[in-house]
């Protein structure tokens, strides 16, 4: 069964307007607001400035593997290999030649 998941591609953009990421949405509220309130579980990954959707998950610097960060400090690593989340949608959002990339997790 297939459920809508956040598709809120200004959320990702906007947040990048200085070339920060932040994972609250265009309007200020919080990132989980965009997923349904049914979700027991809810998780958010973001990156920016990769090409592709192998370099955003693998880049251990500024992608989301967090390889060379210290375990408690691998949120988005800890997002991907959680057993909780049973389902996930990677999204990719170009404007002005600025590639960001989402990846929402949710159960």
């Amino acid at each position: 069964m297939c459920h809508q998941m956040p598709s809120d591609s200004d959320q990702v953009f906007s947040s990048n307007q200085n070339g920060k990421i932040t994972h609250d949405r265009p309007d200020g509220r919080s990132w989980w607001t965009a997923y349904p309130s049914n979700l027991s579980f809810k998780a958010e990954n973001l990156a920016w400035g990769q090409k592709t959707c192998e370099a955003a998950i693998t880049n251990p610097i500024t992608g989301w593997a967090e390889t060379n960060v210290k375990y408690d400090g691998q949120g988005h690593r800890r997002n991907m290999l959680t057993s909780i989340a049973t389902r996930v949608g990677i999204a990719c959002y170009v404007k002005d030649g600025k590639t960001c990339w989402a990846m929402c997790l949710g159960k």
